[in-house]
């Protein structure tokens, strides 16, 4: 019996070990914007241009949420519905670029921007950590993000929540620095006892290899020991500057709100 215990915890050990090559990701120590730096009353709203203007001005990293429209545009969305940001009822990949294009962000004059405006904005001036939004279209989604990011010269890592899309950047683009998005998985009906526990652990990183886990907050101080096995550990999104105080030196990056 303790031998397969003993087999156990050394599977479990293997499973969580962070990519074998690695990336310089240094840059991903300074504070990142979530989804831009965006306002609380959302006059310069989430996910816009004015928002990564305000993070480069800054001088803050950029994450942002990348979705596909139904003409295969990427993006840079966080909902998969347009009601809370553009008061319009419709899902984001039911909808044409042509529709997609004229619905502006809350009550500002920002539209929703393409990932390729995006990444012509920042230009390298700052960091990106680019999240991939759960799919059915991985392929389609991940085989357009790598045309454009196979051009772009800046510093970018991927990310997202779905272990199958950091999977396929493991397969077809090793050299990308890629991350799995963790958080607590229990209120979601549509998955498994198993595959939620497996999730939170980041089980699947013995098919993804990543190079870093992003946990949410309430959530990080429980996993900090992964931080030894599973490379950079990232914690999101951080809205209070005591916490900031308190905690920033336990991870290797943070993802911040509203925050200078």
């Amino acid at each position: 019996m303790p031998w397969i215990i003993g087999a156990i915890l050394l599977l479990f050990f293997i499973m969580l070990l962070p990519a074998k090559q690695r990336k310089d990701m240094v840059w991903m120590k300074k504070y990142t914007a979530h989804r831009g730096y965006f306002t609380q009353d959302q006059s310069i709203p989430e996910n816009s241009l004015a928002a990564f203007k305000e993070a480069i001005n800054r001088n803050m990293n950029i994450e942002l949420d990348v979705r596909l429209d139904k003409d295969g545009e990427l993006i840079v969305f966080h909902d998969a519905t347009l009601d809370r940001m553009c008061d319009v009822i419709g899902q984001v990949e039911s909808l044409d670029h042509a529709h997609m294009s004229q619905w502006y962000l809350k009550d500002s004059m920002e539209k929703i921007p393409t990932l390729k405006q995006v990444l012509d904005l920042v230009d390298g001036k700052v960091g990106l950590i680019i999240e991939i939004k759960p799919t059915k279209q991985i392929e389609r989604v991940c085989k357009n993000v790598c045309a454009m990011l196979d051009q772009y010269p800046g510093k970018f890592a991927v990310c997202s929540f779905h272990p199958m899309i950091v999977f396929y950047f493991k397969k077809h683009r090793p050299q990308y620095i890629r991350g799995q998005i963790i958080e607590p998985f229990f209120g979601k009906k549509d998955v498994s006892l198993f595959n939620k526990f497996f999730l939170l652990i980041n089980g699947y990183n013995l098919l993804t290899q990543c190079n870093f886990v992003s946990y949410k907050f309430n959530l990080a101080p429980y996993f900090r020991w992964m931080r030894f096995l599973s490379g950079y550990m990232i914690v999101w999104a951080i809205k209070d500057d005591q916490w900031l105080k308190r905690h920033e030196k336990k991870y290797d990056g943070i993802i911040v709100e509203h925050l200078n």
